[in-house]
């Protein structure tokens, strides 16, 4: 896969999570968040068992998945008016 088709595929991953996050409650999104992107960590891990370098890479992968997202729903926060507030 090529590197823009890669970053196409990982920003649709990001604003699939972080709409799927906006349509909740404020009080919900965290633990969602947490879910969802805990899920795809748990993806990655099982993708590289016996591969230590692949393992981090996954690891790495997740937090920023999570920075990204979390950025992305202040983004449809602001834009809508609701920060905190759906």
């Amino acid at each position: 896969m090529d590197r823009k088709r890669e970053a196409q595929e990982i920003m649709e991953l990001v604003d699939t999570i972080a709409m799927e996050a906006f349509e909740l409650s404020a009080a919900e999104r965290p633990a969602f968040l947490k879910a969802r992107i805990g899920e795809l960590r748990d993806d990655f891990a099982r993708a590289s068992v016996g591969d230590p370098e692949k393992a981090a890479i996954g690891v790495e992968f997740g937090d920023r998945l999570e920075e990204w997202t979390e950025a992305r729903l202040k983004m449809l926060e602001q834009s809508s008016g609701t920060i905190g507030t759906a």
